[in-house]
């Protein structure tokens, strides 16, 4: 989307009009095509970046040099400058419950989407393992504060505790995006270690 990252002179809401000026070297989108504005949030070293979706946009004209397309669906405020991807492929779960697994993949949880001192089931998270470890969209995951020191006494060590379950989203070759699905203690916070525990029939 063309200009610079900063608010829009005026609030962008379903139905708007956009424009969308192709990277130099390419094509503006094809009428008819559908575009998923994505925001880049920050670098995730050494796992990629991390970019949060703002909006869906259907292409329905243009010339050479820019397409316009319109709001369809909005996730988020949307900013000037923010790029403007194919639509990915969504595969749907199969049907049914999640099937437990015995001794799971184990990774971490290395960070969130936004950045807060406390996080809940609304968060959206990102682990270790994927596609390469046999992670499929609708798995799911138990994050678990390990074996540990006790704070009153660091000679006592507490066993190990279930901190949330988390649903798999979406899966890329070596991470997964994950929603929390139910927390049982309030301490959900990257560095834990996650484990699969059912997986999609």
């Amino acid at each position: 989307m063309e200009g610079s990252a900063e608010k829009l002179p005026q609030a962008v809401v379903i139905q708007d009009r956009i424009y969308v000026q192709p990277v130099p070297g390419t094509t503006p989108a094809a009428v008819g095509s559908e575009l998923m504005l994505v925001r880049v949030v920050r670098e995730l070293a050494p796992f990629g970046t991390i970019v949060e979706p703002t909006a869906q946009v259907l292409i329905e004209g243009g010339n050479e040099h820019v397409a316009i397309g319109r709001i369809m669906k909005q996730y988020a405020p949307i900013l000037q400058g923010e790029w403007a991807l194919p639509v990915p492929a969504f595969t749907p779960p199969a049907a049914g419950r999640p099937q437990p697994v015995q001794r799971g993949p184990e990774g971490e949880l290395i960070d969130f989407l936004h950045e807060q001192p406390l996080h809940t089931i609304a968060d959206i998270a990102f682990v270790s393992i994927g596609k390469a470890e046999g992670l499929a969209v609708g798995d799911e995951l138990v994050a678990y504060a390990p074996t540990r020191p006790a704070a009153a006494d660091p000679k006592v060590l507490l066993p190990p505790e279930e901190v949330a379950r988390l649903r798999v989203l979406r899966v890329e070759e070596h991470t997964a995006t994950v929603r929390p699905l139910s927390l049982r203690l309030p301490s959900l916070q990257r560095g834990l270690t996650v484990r699969l525990v059912a997986r999609v029939p």
